[in-house]
């Protein structure tokens, strides 16, 4: 329920300030982003078993801090993310300010949504219209995929300096969302795709070419490639079993966008935002188009996700008054918002906050990932703030 009245108050504010300066709010938006962070970093554990286990590496980190150990040393469990070394370093920073995995996901969640605001602050120009397909399309992974959640804030950074053509800023974002997250690599051609509108022939036919090669389940082959280059070779491999089955969901997903942009294709200026903005919505339909037989893949496409927030708030906002596009796109928005809502389930339904103790009741994510028994009789039970 609570999730719905968020959407629900997001689709108010767009429709309240549709063509009206308000439209671009800045400090609406960021009360409205620190809304959703706080949403996100005071939930209770909710989004399934990746939380359980970043939370009992960063409560290991913190025992290493408080116990004067170097959390860095080779035999600690944080550095089974060695490869990954912005995450063991942020790690290990709020482990000298708290030994609590509550406040620990509260200030990663805080520390996102900030970086997460500065994009969209920057690059969109209706605010509510934006946040409406933020909430869709990423608002319920940040609850749970936190390394990849930080290296996706770190790429959407990074479009400013593809706008730009500065590209050493540009490399240093990637890097350290590489550091985050390996799978950033993937983000890391985006500087060097020709700022160029292409031909709507052309894009049929790669796009359909991809969805061949993804179908046969090729591209689920690189993740043992990914894993050797990385040395993250057993990560990589569960990634790779976590499912080859057809993702119809995806290809609906891309059919409707690429609809939607191909026949607005015309309205899109040629000036560098908008190209780079377009590009980065066709990467978005490709990536997803190739790892269509793999689940966990799909989340590649998150670094390019903010091209198609981009690009389809332009259409909508710049529509006549008589287009159904704006419909079009609430209607897409809130049928992929339920999507996620419905399917995730007890994942994240009910929603509780760490403010009271216990856990929900039937959570069997509880049950079969929860590592101190402590928290449960009081998830403050460990120390909270200090300084080390």
């Amino acid at each position: 329920m609570l999730y719905a009245v968020i959407f629900c108050i997001i689709m108010g504010c767009y429709f309240s300030t549709r063509n009206t300066p308000a439209a671009h709010n800045s400090t609406t938006l960021a009360w409205i982003m620190f809304a959703l962070a706080m949403v996100v970093g005071m939930g209770d554990m909710l989004g399934g078993y990746d939380r359980y286990s970043y939370c009992q590496l960063f409560d290991w980190t913190a025992d290493d801090v408080l116990a004067e150990k170097n959390p860095m040393s080779s035999d600690s469990g944080i550095m089974g993310y060695s490869h990954e070394m912005a995450y063991v370093l942020i790690n290990v920073i709020i482990a000298h300010v708290t030994a609590n995995r509550y406040i620990f996901i509260l200030l990663l969640t805080l520390f996102v949504y900030f970086m997460l605001y500065l994009s969209l602050k920057d690059y969109l120009d209706n605010y509510p219209l934006g946040l409406l397909m933020f909430t869709a399309l990423y608002f319920f992974f940040t609850f749970t995929y936190l390394r990849q959640v930080c290296a996706t804030c770190f790429a959407w950074y990074a479009y400013r300096y593809v706008i730009r053509r500065k590209l050493l800023p540009f490399l240093v974002c990637c890097f350290v969302a590489y550091k985050f997250h390996n799978s950033a690599i993937i983000f890391l051609p985006m500087y060097f795709i020709p700022i160029k509108k292409y031909p709507k022939s052309l894009v049929i036919k790669v796009m359909l070419a991809l969805l061949i090669i993804g179908s046969t389940g090729l591209s689920a082959s690189l993740y043992s490639i990914y894993g050797d280059a990385s040395g993250a070779d057993e990560r990589a491999a569960q990634y790779e079993q976590t499912g080859h089955n057809f993702r119809l969901d995806y290809v609906i997903e891309v059919f409707v966008f690429l609809y939607v942009i191909l026949k607005n294709y015309d309205r899109i200026p040629n000036d560098v935002k908008h190209i780079v903005f377009l590009n980065a919505s066709l990467m978005f339909c490709a990536i997803l188009l190739f790892f269509v037989t793999n689940s966990s893949a799909g989340r590649q496409s998150w670094y390019y996700m903010i091209g198609i927030i981009y690009t389809l708030s332009y259409l909508v906002t710049t529509s006549n008054k008589s287009s159904k596009l704006p419909l079009c796109i609430y209607i897409l928005m809130t049928v992929l918002f339920l999507r996620i809502d419905i399917l995730w389930g007890d994942l994240i339904n009910p929603y509780k906050t760490f403010l009271t103790n216990g856990h929900r009741q039937n959570d069997h994510i509880y049950q079969l990932y929860e590592y101190d028994d402590n928290y449960d009789k009081n998830k403050l039970y460990r120390p909270l703030f200090y300084l080390k």
